[in-house]
């Protein structure tokens, strides 16, 4: 019986995969031009069972420990040059990581060196110290919380594209959502909500507005805010350095160009 649990290198403790030994056996036999999956799979499952052997039911296993298992399975049958591809793998992946703590990055999206360098030193948010604070996954919440939460302001029972409302401005109030908004959302928030109430297009006080949105906040999250976050970590889009710098920050400006209209002193 496989383990059901697998401790990784910073310690989490995430459910077992069968695929993931296959797909690692399988890269290295790519690597060495093998071209054989069904024997890749039955080597994935002699490693499974390697580990049950060693190790019996209920233990958890450390990453280590099933990649020390893929390789004992690959001696064994003789397959040489695809425990070689394996261990120069192994060890290629040590120094990306080892470099990548140098960086002081916690690297929780497998970005490639050269993204974790250009994140450090242009996007990812840093403390008092100067130190780095927040990890890739991070800096995407932080923009898809930021982003998602204007697409509240245009729903239908909240917004009036016609301009036909009173003007509303944000007052003195006490409510306090329980969504865990942080001070910069909020104070975009302000911001917007004047803009918009100015115009006449508010149908609700700003604390209802607030009130609202912790009533949708789960629906929100999960169809405007996660879905953004998704694109962006799949890299089908990332919006401009700006937004990426300065989305739920001190500055706020996601805008990267400005047009400053000059008048015409030619005469």
């Amino acid at each position: 019986m496989p383990p059901l649990k697998v401790i990784k290198r910073d310690g989490r403790v995430v459910d077992f995969e069968r695929n993931r030994i296959i797909e690692a056996i399988w890269k290295a036999f790519k690597a060495t031009g093998l071209e054989d999956r069904v024997l890749a799979e039955k080597l994935g499952d002699e490693v499974v069972n390697l580990l049950d052997e060693k190790f019996g039911l209920g233990y958890t296993p450390h990453v280590e420990q099933i990649q020390d298992a893929v390789e004992e399975t690959l001696v064994k049958h003789g397959l040489y040059e695809v425990a070689k591809a394996y261990i120069l793998y192994r060890r290629k992946r040590s120094e990306i990581r080892e470099f990548k703590r140098m960086l002081g990055v916690v690297d929780d999206m497998k970005l490639t060196v050269n993204a974790i360098t250009i994140l450090k030193s242009r996007y990812l948010i840093r403390d008092e110290k100067g130190e780095v604070c927040e990890t890739p996954k991070q800096m995407l919440i932080r923009v898809a919380r930021y982003i998602g939460l204007i697409d509240a302001f245009y729903w239908s029972d909240v917004y009036d594209k016609n301009g036909r409302q009173l003007i509303r401005q944000v007052g003195d109030f006490q409510y306090k959502p329980s969504i865990g908004l942080s001070d910069y959302e909020l104070k975009m928030m302000k911001r917007l909500y004047n803009r918009l109430g100015g115009e006449g297009k508010m149908k609700v006080e700003f604390e209802k507005l607030l009130s609202i949105i912790e009533e949708r906040w789960n629906d929100l999250y999960e169809n405007v805010i996660d879905v953004f976050f998704q694109v962006m970590a799949n890299r089908y889009f990332l919006p401009n350095s700006p937004t990426l710098m300065n989305a739920n920050a001190p500055l706020g400006q996601l805008s990267a160009c400005f047009v400053l209209p000059v008048e015409d002193s030619m005469e």
